[in-house]
């Protein structure tokens, strides 16, 4: 009876997981994706907007919160965009005036990598589904491993905000334990010296998440 009672007071105190997959240090804890030390992960429209104007981007999302702390660097950002390698153009876009790009595409911005996770509609609501979910990270990896220089990553809950998913929308907690599957699947690693992945949980979101539950599973 004692170590049940144990069992289950670690689990509900426990806020973090530290992982090991495919040789990497993984950790998933609480934290504020933008004071974090190496690369950090955003997650953008498939037109990369960089106008936080909450009519197309809302200023409350990563996106846009990114887009006003960084307004000097725009121009910078979209010759980024213009020279990057690991966009992937999609054929046909629904506005006339800007370039469409598949999920997964990246950009890498100094610290920052900006990585398309949604696609807009006619009505310029940011939509996916699971299976575009699942072809993202599967993307992203791939990409990432082109441009991460031996770098820590920092990645937070992609898709938790205001992301829309045709049918029922996965809670954090699988939203997290998709992007780890996907990390072992795709064979990436981030074994050098001290570098590791982190996936960055706010505060907020913390009680929505069972670290304890994420440890055993992927441990």
């Amino acid at each position: 009876m004692s170590l049940f009672i144990y069992d289950w007071y670690r689990a509900n105190q426990t806020k973090y997981a530290y992982l090991k997959i495919n040789g990497t240090n993984v950790n998933v804890k609480i934290g504020d994706i933008f004071t974090q030390d190496g690369l950090k992960i955003i997650g953008v429209n498939n037109y990369i907007d960089l106008v936080a104007d909450d009519v197309i981007i809302a200023k409350t999302t990563l996106h846009g919160q990114f887009i006003m702390r960084h307004e000097n660097e725009i121009d910078e950002i979209k010759k980024a965009i213009n020279t990057s390698s690991t966009l992937i153009l999609e054929e046909n876009s629904d506005r006339c005036d800007q370039q469409s790009y598949d999920y997964g595409s990246c950009v890498l911005n100094k610290n920052y990598i900006f990585t398309v996770l949604t696609k807009f509609d006619l009505k310029n609501k940011a939509y996916t589904s699971i299976q575009e979910y699942i072809q993202f990270w599967m993307t992203f990896w791939m990409n990432i491993d082109a441009l991460y220089n031996s770098r820590t990553i920092n990645i937070p809950i992609l898709g938790a905000g205001q992301t829309r998913f045709r049918g029922i929308k996965p809670t954090k907690q699988e939203l997290i334990e998709i992007g780890l599957w996907t990390l072992k699947e795709s064979g990436f690693h981030n074994n050098y010296a001290d570098k590791s992945i982190n996936f960055i949980i706010y505060e907020g979101d913390a009680p929505e998440i069972d670290f304890y539950r994420t440890q055993k599973t992927f441990q």
